[in-house]
């Protein structure tokens, strides 16, 4: 009995090749230019609704930088499974991609909202004595940092485009 209970717990226990880990890029402007290429569309986009899961998205196209994309057209976005970027709020985005008949962004890309850039984030590399004041001042640099960084790769891209 015990023998049959090993086995089904082996097949509905998720396979770790269902997962993937996703570093941080340390600099973000050859991840850029990298994905930049790598990618068939890249442009800004606003997300604008969910699908109650939130495994697809609507997104209004705005600013191309790459691909066949207009701006105004509508489509529709799918998450991938387990690998960031995950879209995962409205609002503006800068996405990396391919299109066809459904969007989706590069696996451990650095698609990211505008407003709120967590990807271009890196991590503190502080030791856990710090104190709660010293990490929200860090958090707080980082963030700043990141929108500073996002706004510096959405002047590339529109300087590319000219």
């Amino acid at each position: 009995m015990n023998y049959y209970k090993l086995i089904l717990l082996f097949l509905v226990l998720p396979f770790e090749s269902d997962y993937c880990t996703c570093p941080p890029p340390r600099h973000w402007e050859k991840a850029a230019s990298i994905e930049y290429e790598y990618s068939e569309v890249v442009f800004v986009g606003d997300v604008k609704s969910f699908s109650n899961d939130k495994n697809k998205f609507t997104i209004e196209v705005c600013e191309v930088f790459k691909g066949d994309l207009k701006s105004g057209q509508i489509i529709l976005g799918k998450n991938l499974r387990s690998c960031y970027p995950y879209i995962d709020r409205g609002g503006s985005w800068l996405l990396f991609g391919n299109h066809s008949q459904i969007f989706e962004v590069n696996e451990c890309g650095i698609s990211s909202n505008i407003e709120k850039p967590r990807q271009l984030m890196i991590p503190i590399k502080s030791p856990s004595v710090i104190s709660k004041n010293r990490r929200i001042e860090e958090k707080t640099q980082r963030e700043n940092d990141a929108k500073e960084a996002m706004q510096n790769l959405l002047t590339q891209f529109r300087n590319i485009v000219l």
